[in-house]
């Protein structure tokens, strides 16, 4: 029991640092304060970047898409996704989505206990839409094809 309070604590403080962090972020990067601050040798910092590495210890890369993240599904789904593991190639399938469809993979997050669930909703969405963009082809191929007949006839 007492191990199980201890992994939940962690849990709890790694979210709580997750948010202080992009939290943080988002604030230095909107003030840009961080160009008033010095390094670690007492230098200012070149880039936002090596200010985000030496102060976050992620890249000013990982930390906007990490933001991006939480953004695209919302805090609450964030963390439930992270809980989940969601990985970055999830996220990225998530934002390649239309709207009405992150919002049924927010819900869907949200919901879910696993991570499975969450990747059967995005395979489900995928193969629609794989389906959706064949039929677009298939039907631009036909269009082309009159527009094509009728040039000739023309001549």
């Amino acid at each position: 029991g007492r191990r199980l309070g201890q992994m939940e604590t962690a849990s709890f403080f790694f979210f709580f640092f997750d948010e202080v962090l992009l939290s943080s972020f988002e604030n230095a990067k909107k003030s840009k304060a961080w160009r008033l601050l010095k390094d670690d040798k007492n230098q200012i910092f070149e880039s936002f970047d090596e200010f985000c590495r030496q102060r976050f210890g992620y890249s000013y890369a990982r930390l906007q898409q990490v933001s991006g993240n939480r953004n695209v599904i919302g805090q609450d789904a964030f963390e439930q996704a992270e809980r989940l593991g969601l990985r970055q190639r999830d996220y990225n399938a998530i934002k390649a989505l239309p709207a009405p469809e992150q919002e049924l993979v927010r819900r869907a997050v949200e919901e879910s206990t696993t991570r499975e669930q969450v990747l059967d909703l995005l395979q489900e969405l995928a193969a629609r839409h794989a389906k959706e963009k064949e039929a677009l082809q298939a039907e631009n191929q036909q269009w082309a094809k009159l527009v094509r007949e009728r040039q000739l006839s023309l001549e």
